[in-house]
């Protein structure tokens, strides 16, 4: 009988260690509402995360792995998700009727076109809506490998604190990476050939090349053309929440703009500001990376283009800092943001 039952108790702990993760203790754990989570994989390198909210939550701990062991642990810790669904407020942009934002941790909704901050006053171009909740949905964009699994689990933290309970395990595993598909589109288009973002088969394509940004002689990426570009890119902004699996990348150069990348990339300094200034325009728009179109290092390209026999070493300095910038973000971002060249030399 004693064996028996020993044997009993041994199976249940068997199975607790298969199901139940293993909680660290370097928090103290709230007996609160469990959380239900749910995902699946859209493409390679991007997990759909979803899960069920609950009551009095300031955010949500995402916990990832290749292993389930010690899953809900420090070390796995990969994301804390305490940003509303709603975008934040951007001081200066034009919001139209019924356009929501968030802002200072409440919600607002637009009465009708408007330039100007949210705020409580019931005169004002803003209706208050309540407090900004947790959004319950994140996609894992953070260094996915094809053909791998991962575990995941939720664990929800609240306003007094406290952690509750974690919420179930999935495994998902990536497929295989498919062969890239890249198109370009040219910031041009929406005028004589009346061709606009939302035209392109983004469901045959994995690569989005927006063509061409502006790298002046200081080395700041702007708009070339102020008007068409920020429209262009708030209309990709959207479609990539549609199609959050294909890569949308600012394309910088290109034959007629080329003319500063020689005297860009043979300062320091210059080459510094040409990665922060285009990474802002990356996040600003929540694209994937920079597309580099230098036309072309060593001369061949354009007249009157600046040219250098150090093209093609300060070149590779140029990637290297733009690499080394765009690393440290994909660790802030926790999304890959990846660094492409178009050139030859």
């Amino acid at each position: 009988m004693k064996t028996r039952m020993l044997g009993i108790v041994l199976a249940w702990l068997v199975v607790l260690s298969l199901v139940s993760p293993t909680i660290s203790l370097f928090y103290p754990v709230s007996a609160q509402q469990t959380v239900q989570l749910d995902g699946y994989a859209i493409s390679w390198d991007v997990v759909n995360l979803t899960w069920t909210p609950v009551e009095n939550v300031n955010g949500y701990e995402i916990y990832r792995s290749t292993s389930m062991e010690n899953l809900v642990s420090l070390q796995n810790l990969l994301v804390y998700v305490n940003w509303s669904s709603y975008p934040k407020y951007e001081p200066g942009k034009e919001y139209n009727q019924g356009d929501i934002v968030e802002y200072n941790g409440k919600l607002y909704k637009a009465k009708y076109w408007t330039t100007s901050p949210p705020s409580d006053d019931p005169y004002g171009s803003w209706e208050y809506l309540g407090e900004a909740e947790p959004t319950t949905n994140y996609l894992d964009q953070f260094r996915l490998k094809p053909e791998t699994t991962y575990y995941y689990a939720v664990v929800p933290v609240f306003k007094d604190g406290s952690r509750g309970e974690p919420s179930n395990i999935i495994r998902i595993t990536t497929p295989k990476e498919p062969f890239r598909v890249v198109v370009y589109y040219i910031s041009w288009g929406i005028y004589a050939r009346k061709f606009f973002p939302e035209d392109i088969p983004f469901e045959k394509v994995t690569h989005v090349n927006y063509a061409f940004l502006n790298p002046k002689e200081d080395g700041t990426v702007d708009f070339y053309d102020t008007w068409a570009d920020p429209q262009n890119l708030e209309k990709f902004k959207e479609l990539k929440k549609k199609y959050p699996q294909v890569k949308i990348l600012i394309s910088v150069g290109g034959w007629t703009l080329s003319k500063y990348f020689s005297v860009i990339a043979a300062d320091p300094a210059k080459r510094e500001r040409f990665a922060r200034t285009a990474l802002e325009i990356i996040r600003k728009y929540n694209l994937d990376g920079l597309d580099i179109d230098w036309e072309y290092p060593g001369g061949g390209g354009m007249e009157g283009n600046y040219v250098s026999p150090d093209d093609g070493k300060n070149f590779v300095l140029l990637v290297k800092t733009v690499r080394e910038i765009f690393d440290q973000a994909e660790l802030e971002d926790k999304k890959r943001v990846s660094p492409n060249c178009s050139s030859s030399s």
